[in-house]
């Protein structure tokens, strides 16, 4: 991936992240101390995003600099042993722990049914 790409994807991860939290460009752009039109500049790109201002507006949207990076994991560079993540990952599924409960259910009742079926069908 380029760093275009990479760039256009934690722009994109931002504003997702934004909206999601209802919060307009101004709201934002108001906890920065700069104008909207600023603001606005950064999210679409024309603008560079700094280092400091990519964890200001993490925290202002309470999530963590690197969950713009790739929402779909939920990692944390905190947690990390030592030199950080690349050595020590820690991911946290504890999201998926009650998805995989009602799927392994599932999957139970489901072989129980294709038992009495098959038993149904032997008995014919």
């Amino acid at each position: 991936m380029t760093q275009e790409n990479t760039i256009n994807r934690i722009l994109h991860n931002i504003r997702k992240t934004r909206e999601q939290k209802s919060y307009t460009q101004e709201y934002l752009a108001s906890q920065l101390g700069i104008d909207t039109k600023s603001y606005s500049n950064i999210e679409n790109g024309v603008s560079k995003l700094s280092v400091e201002r990519l964890i200001k507006i993490a925290d202002i949207l309470e999530a963590t600099p690197e969950s713009f990076l790739n929402p779909s994991q939920n990692f944390s560079f905190t947690h990390c042993a030592n030199s950080g993540y690349l050595n020590n990952p820690k991911f946290n599924d504890e999201g998926f722990k009650e998805a995989k409960e009602a799927w392994i259910i599932l999957i139970d009742e489901l072989r129980s049914e294709i038992k009495f079926l098959r038993e149904q069908v032997q008995k014919r």
